[in-house]
């Protein structure tokens, strides 16, 4: 799921996103935005850094607070902390060994633009457990590759 959330609640399609069905602001995306909209750059913040460990995914705001469109998909990676060392969790192959297959779909935020965007936890590709957890989106902007990455815990 995709949700679309700007400061001038203008349609759907002034934020360039190709497959949005609605829009929905919520008081947590509103008191995020307003709370963070003046870092500069491009950065993923979570919505809930404290997420139940049955959850199956997490909420992520994407936030463009520069003067060109960033590109991103559904392209993401977790990671694990295990000894202070981060640990990329594989999910593209299930705990029997199937490969698990993604949507090569891709988005445009515009300028001074955020989206709130659910990623799954893929739950059938690793054990987890309760502790620190990261995600790392990667997104383009000026032809130029870069990711953007926000930690959360898994709690039980």
């Amino acid at each position: 799921m995709l949700v679309c959330c700007r400061s001038n609640y203008k349609s759907k399609d002034a934020i360039g996103l190709t497959d949005v069905h609605d829009t929905i602001i919520n008081d947590s995306c509103i008191n995020l935005y307003t709370n963070t909209r003046q870092k500069p750059g491009v950065y993923a913040e979570i919505l809930n850094k404290m997420i139940s460990i049955s959850s199956d995914d997490i909420k992520v705001v994407i936030q463009n607070n520069t003067h060109d469109s960033i590109e991103f998909g559904d392209m993401y990676y977790l990671e694990e902390k295990v000894n202070n060392q981060w640990h990329r969790i594989p999910l593209d192959i299930d705990t029997l060994g199937n490969m698990i297959a993604f949507n090569a779909i891709g988005y445009s935020l515009k300028p001074q633009q955020y989206v709130v965007k659910d990623y799954s936890l893929v739950k059938i590709a690793h054990k987890y457990k309760a502790g620190d957890y990261r995600i790392i989106i990667p997104y383009s902007i000026g032809g130029n590759e870069s990711e953007m990455i926000s930690g959360f815990y898994l709690v039980d």
